[in-house]
């Protein structure tokens, strides 16, 4: 069961995930690419594509730059969710 101080100790997390100037930089990122590439090619085609740039850009972190993060792939996967229901908006 949720209580109310559970709730709100889900929402501090949350808060502090997102506030990280990096997440918002790859849930953004994310969901342009998708918006962009779902209204000229469709939204299965933003998906994938946003999805491979976010994952090759982790693989690429954990070779040559700070590491691997599950964190920075939770954020392109809002943005991929978040872009995919704007290009839906716009796609009717």
């Amino acid at each position: 069961m949720l209580t109310e101080k559970s709730l709100r100790q889900l929402l501090k997390i949350a808060n502090d995930f997102l506030c990280q100037e990096d997440k918002q930089q790859h849930l953004v990122i994310s969901g342009l690419i998708v918006a962009f590439l779902a209204v000229l090619f469709g939204l299965w085609a933003g998906v994938v594509v946003a999805g491979g740039v976010g994952l090759a850009k982790e693989i690429w972190d954990h070779y040559y730059g700070s590491g691997f993060s599950v964190g920075d792939l939770f954020a392109d996967a809002l943005g991929i969710g978040l872009g995919g229901l704007a290009a839906a908006c716009l796609l009717m």
